[in-house]
């Protein structure tokens, strides 16, 4: 199991426990490492929409989402 696996089979189990990022985009910093798993939280399914370099520039990780949460 990677280490992406094991946040995702956390948040598949708790969907609400990362916080609120953009719109109905919830974002999960994987400790030790500098990436964001971008998903959201969906009644029957958890829709990932992005895992992103959080050293790159903010206003790019929005833009990249902001097409997905619109």
């Amino acid at each position: 199991m990677t280490v992406i696996d094991a946040y995702l089979s956390r948040l598949v189990v708790f969907p609400e426990s990362a916080p609120m990022y953009l719109d109905s985009v919830r974002r999960q910093v994987m400790q030790g490492f500098p990436y964001g798993i971008f998903y959201q939280a969906q009644p029957s399914r958890l829709l990932v929409l992005a895992i992103l370099d959080l050293r790159q520039d903010e206003r790019e990780i929005v833009r990249r989402l902001r097409p997905a949460s619109s």
